[in-house]
């Protein structure tokens, strides 16, 4: 469960525990205004119940709501200084992200298993895959599923390769739940 789906579910029932607690607090109301002790306390336990409740407000949000075109998605992109290969993520909606995987011809695929299906579409270049459950040579038009787990990576990168990744569900959305949009910080760059 990522951060906005928490929420999602945690803020309504902070906001109806505080509407409890005003409740016994008006029943409470006469006797309560009298000590300011008393009412201090209520009032901060009124607040504990708001502030989780309004962190829905700032929680990321996927805008997932409407149609959108990925001209670059696909693009070969040159790796920059000495990184291997280049990754760059187009979307990360509710159900399923979108990135681009580009290896330079000779370059090194270094990918670790990932802990979501993810679909490969290679838009230029050939290589060789090779995964846990057989090896096929790829090149423009290949789509190919990988599942979740399953270690892959490309070899024989013959020319610079280029590929249009979707996961499902996000990428890293399994692997470090809880975090949103944060989970990039902990990223390698996928596949």
């Amino acid at each position: 469960m990522d951060l906005s789906a928490f929420y999602g579910a945690f803020s309504p029932a902070c906001f109806a525990l505080l509407g409890l607690w005003l409740v016994a607090v008006q029943v409470r109301l006469p006797v309560w205004e009298k000590d300011p002790e008393r009412r201090r306390r209520s009032y901060g336990v009124a607040l504990h119940f708001a502030l989780p409740g309004m962190m829905s407000m700032f929680a990321p949000r996927r805008n997932n709501h409407a149609m959108r075109i990925f001209a670059e998605a696909g693009t070969y992109t040159p790796p920059d200084g000495g990184d291997p290969n280049h990754w760059v993520v187009h979307m990360d909606s509710d159900d399923l992200s979108l990135g681009t995987y580009s290896i330079p011809a000779g370059g090194r695929d270094d990918q670790t298993p990932h802990a979501e299906d993810e679909i490969y579409v290679v838009q230029a270049g050939r290589a060789t895959l090779v995964t846990s459950s057989g090896t096929a040579p790829v090149g423009p038009g290949s789509v190919v599923f990988v599942p979740a787990g399953e270690t892959h990576a490309f070899t024989d990168v013959t020319e610079d390769l280029a590929l249009v990744v979707v996961f499902a569900p996000p990428y890293g959305s399994r692997s470090l739940p809880g975090l949103g949009h944060a989970r990039h910080l902990f990223d390698a760059p996928p596949g």
